[in-house]
């Protein structure tokens, strides 16, 4: 069975289309400086907010983990909690390239939230509001 030069050229489109898709095109720089204005402040640098809810980088969607999921939160926003509706804000493209830059944030863990420990209890003292001297 021969195969025709055609065939030889439709499998290469192929696998060059095929990779295309794969691989996700480096983000603008208007896309980087949209999610430094816009998200940044709430979803860190990389994505790595403390706050699970606000965390993009920690491989968990809360909203759906696709696409059309995160340009929906970032079009309508969250009913209820911080993230507001850019709809009003950015247009359809810009929200679309801010959607497909946050799902290349490689998943790791969160960094660890921010708390201030009690002070230590002082030995041999004790307030005068508590039956101190």
């Amino acid at each position: 069975m021969t195969s025709s030069p055609h065939r030889g050229l439709a499998a290469l489109a192929v696998v060059l289309l095929g990779a295309g898709c794969a691989g996700a095109a480096p983000p603008t720089k208007e896309t980087l400086e949209l999610y430094a204005t816009r998200c940044q402040v709430c979803h860190g640098a990389g994505g790595e907010a403390p706050d699970p809810e606000r965390n993009l980088a920690d491989g968990e969607w809360l909203h759906g983990n696709s696409l059309a999921a995160a340009i929906k939160v970032i079009t309508d926003g969250v009913p209820g909690k911080a993230m507001v509706s850019f709809k009003d804000q950015l247009t359809a493209p810009q929200i679309a390239a801010l959607a497909r830059y946050v799902r290349t944030f490689p998943p790791r863990p969160a960094p660890a939230a921010k708390t201030s420990a009690p002070a230590p209890a002082r030995k041999g003292k004790t307030s005068p509001a508590k039956g101190g001297r």
